[in-house]
């Protein structure tokens, strides 16, 4: 497969993952009461268990993505990105597997506290180690890389590390914005990074 294809498949990942988490798993998740929430799963869980797999997906391409960029930059430090990226991944489908698997069946404090770990394992340590990756790939190709997709770096950076505080927080309104602007911005930088990867 092509590298530019593998950027293209990670940003429609991407793209589908985001509009299934507004569309399908928004109203599990906070700031949702526990009630609303649990209700909502249960008589949605195969689109629950759907939206889910879909950010697994988009995990998988991110990670065939950092594969690309390592490969192209080489060296030590698109290697060690590519090692946390793929760190990150490990910590969020776990996760999302617990979401669904686990979650859906926990009432009361049960579920307060899977929650709270929950949101700061894949919001926090996943989403947090995606990120650095991300910066370190930023930095390690510079110069290669269009000056569009340099100057979407900071903010998708910014949006990305407040992310990862705003879950570590437990801070929902901030996560909520904090997405907003990193996931449509990182779709465009990955949709640059695929015109680059076919001319390059």
């Amino acid at each position: 497969m092509r590298d530019s294809t593998i950027a293209w498949i990670a940003a429609a990942a991407h793209v589908v993952a985001a509009a299934v988490m507004l569309l399908f798993l928004r109203e599990g998740l906070p700031p949702a009461s526990d009630d609303a929430r649990i209700a909502y799963i249960a008589s949605h869980r195969a689109l629950w268990t759907a939206g889910w797999l879909s950010w697994q997906l988009a995990v998988l391409t991110l990670i065939a993505l950092y594969a690309v960029l390592a490969r192209r930059f080489g060296g030590a430090i698109p290697l060690a990105a590519l090692a946390i990226g793929t760190a990150g991944a490990s910590i969020d489908v776990a996760t999302q597997m617990r979401f669904i698997v686990v979650l859906p069946h926990l009432r009361g404090d049960a579920l307060a506290l899977l929650d709270r770990e929950l949101e700061a394992m894949t919001g926090y340590a996943a989403n947090g180690l995606y990120t650095l990756a991300f910066v370190m790939f930023v930095a390690a190709g510079w110069r290669e890389m269009p000056r569009l997709a340099n100057a979407l770096a900071p903010p998708i950076a910014v949006s990305g590390f407040a992310l990862a505080i705003a879950a570590l927080m437990h801070h929902a309104l901030a996560e909520i914005v904090s997405s907003a602007i990193l996931f449509p911005l990182f779709t465009l930088w990955t949709i640059l990074i695929a015109r680059w990867l076919r001319n390059a």
